[in-house]
């Protein structure tokens, strides 16, 4: 909401500098973490399903691939178990669709299928009537020099027909076929591990001349091998579950590029360039690094994405303060959210990087006292700024300030908001009405002007 993006208010957050080493959970770690993000994202996520699917209304359609997100997503975060069930359901009655449409075959959306019937218990060999793990094991190529490579089948004479699998759709597939122990496995984990780059990330996109020698990132021409935040962290989720030394050496590289991308409001870019962070890339990263050990730099992710997540209307939220739980894909589209909602054209964007944002709000920090706060000075020179102390904020909570005709916010991410500022704007002997919002929470605080 653009009116609102004036960042007056002072923000003082941790000057804990980013660490560059993995950090594990101590014991009993869980108790620090604040569960009311996930869940308020996870109710949200679960009212965009219908009847076990989400559906896209700007172009009317069931969005099977993203309904498969939001399972994931809520199954990582491990809320809505009754949800994730019914999108698995309607996922397998679709799965045929989804996955082929004679004579194309998809290999990603034929893996990222059977994942998703992997991490619900269900049989991949009979998956709404497909046997995910047969047509998918018939896409990886077998011949040099791209033996391991997942393909795409499809008619060369139609216009509209081509490969589109890319390197999230290998590692899926690495992920499915070493789970279910297939003979196609190590093939396919190898091509993936080829994807990653000399230092550390993995590329989004396959070399496109398939009969080039070396098929590795560093085998491909330059222009080939740019970094993607989004594929390394989900090659490292999916690596989780591939056994093997080259595997564990990969994630160790992959998560050491990560922390070096982290910026130092703990947002991600999608190539891991300087840039506005968005909440997609964040969360992935994110979850990833929580999943990997680097607890700390989790819960730095996770304050940059609660702080673009909906916690209730106040002065400054404007119409996104009516979705609860919404993450916004960064602070464009929270703004344009706050003037005028979430639209069905801009809905996509919300349902997609929520999906994706809600694991890592697992490692949302507690604040550091429960109760919520604000004590300002009793009196304060006339023209004056004053310092309002708070308590009871979290890392990454929007506070909102409305008082003398202003509405202002602002937002710690790697430490919470400690203090705001008041203005004694009146005249000597006013009495100056500050309120402090923390969603839809609020405080007062009145301070007497004097000479």
């Amino acid at each position: 909401m653009g009116k609102s993006r004036a960042l007056s208010v002072v923000v003082a957050t941790a000057a804990a500098t980013l660490v560059t080493g993995m950090t594990s959970a101590p014991a009993g770690a869980a108790s620090t973490y604040d569960p009311a993000p996930a869940k308020s994202g996870a109710t949200w996520l679960s009212d965009q399903v219908t009847d076990g699917l989400v559906h896209n209304e700007q172009y009317d359609f069931d969005d099977v691939g993203l309904s498969i997100d939001v399972a994931l997503g809520l199954d990582a975060a491990g809320k809505k178990p009754t949800v994730v069930k019914a999108i698995t359901k309607a996922v397998a009655k679709n799965v045929a669709f989804y996955t082929a449409f004679a004579p194309s075959v998809y290999a990603g959306p034929t893996a990222k299928a059977a994942v998703l019937a992997l991490s619900q218990d269900k049989n991949p060999h009979a998956f709404g009537g497909v046997d995910l793990v047969k047509q998918l094991e018939a896409r990886v190529a077998t011949t040099a020099p791209i033996t391991g490579r997942i393909e795409d089948a499809f008619d060369p004479t139609d216009e509209f027909g081509g490969d589109y699998a890319n390197v999230i759709g290998q590692a899926y597939a690495a992920q499915a076929l070493s789970l279910v122990g297939s003979a196609k496995a190590t093939s396919a984990t190898a091509f993936l591990l080829a994807q990653q780059c000399d230092k550390g990330y993995f590329r989004q996109y396959f070399t496109a001349d398939k009969t080039r020698t070396d098929q590795s990132c560093q085998g491909a021409p330059r222009a080939e091998r740019g970094a993607s935040t989004d594929a390394t962290a989900l090659a490292v989720l999916a690596l989780q579950d591939v056994k093997g030394s080259k595997a564990k050496a990969a994630v160790k590289r992959a998560v050491e590029w990560l922390i070096s991308r982290q910026q130092r409001n703990g947002g991600f870019t999608d190539t891991g360039k300087v840039a506005p962070y968005n909440t997609n890339s964040t969360g992935l990263a994110g979850w990833a690094l929580g999943e990997a050990g680097a607890t700390k730099q989790a819960e730095h992710a996770a304050g940059a994405v609660r702080a673009l997540q909906s916690e209730g209307t106040n002065p400054c939220t404007g119409k996104v303060g009516d979705a609860v739980g919404a993450i916004a894909f960064d602070l464009d589209a929270w703004d344009a959210a706050g003037d005028k909602g979430i639209t069905a054209k801009t809905s996509d964007q919300w349902r997609r990087a929520t999906a994706q944002a809600l694991p890592v709000l697992r490692w949302a920090p507690r604040a550091e006292v429960k109760e919520f706060t604000a004590t300002a000075p009793a009196t304060a020179p006339p023209a004056s700024f004053f310092k309002i102390k708070l308590t009871g904020t979290a890392p990454g909570q929007r506070v909102c300030v409305t008082g003398g005709g202003k509405v202002e916010y602002g937002y710690g991410v790697r430490g919470p908001v400690r203090h705001v500022d008041g203005e004694a704007s009146g005249r000597t002997g006013d009495i100056m009405r500050t309120t402090v919002w923390l969603g839809s929470r609020h405080r007062d605080v009145a301070v007497r002007v004097t000479g």
